[in-house]
């Protein structure tokens, strides 16, 4: 997983989808969680074909973490390692 085209309110999450084989279940999409110190999770459900999600309203240079976990039909199959990234500073002092 990566996050690419970070800004002062955005970031692109790019990740490696999950092949069929990997899971004994049916898998029915991902659970994206995005998070940080200043902000309320995020949480979105996606569907399989899914493997990169924009996020824009973010706060200037602040750290995120994102965990992208694959679903089945009875529950998650595992959670990624959290990916962190921080959003730049707008150059401003206060």
């Amino acid at each position: 997983m990566d996050a690419y085209n970070v800004t002062t309110s955005t970031a692109v999450i790019r990740w490696q989808p999950l092949k069929r084989t990997e899971s004994v279940f049916d898998f029915t999409g991902y659970r994206v969680n995005l998070k940080s110190e200043r902000d309320t999770s995020r949480v979105t459900l996606v569907n399989t074909n899914v493997s990169s999600m924009f996020f824009d309203g973010l706060h200037t240079f602040t750290n995120y973490c994102v965990t992208v976990e694959p679903l089945t039909v009875l529950a998650s199959t595992w959670a990624e390692d959290c990916h962190e990234f921080v959003t730049e500073d707008d150059g401003k002092t206060t």
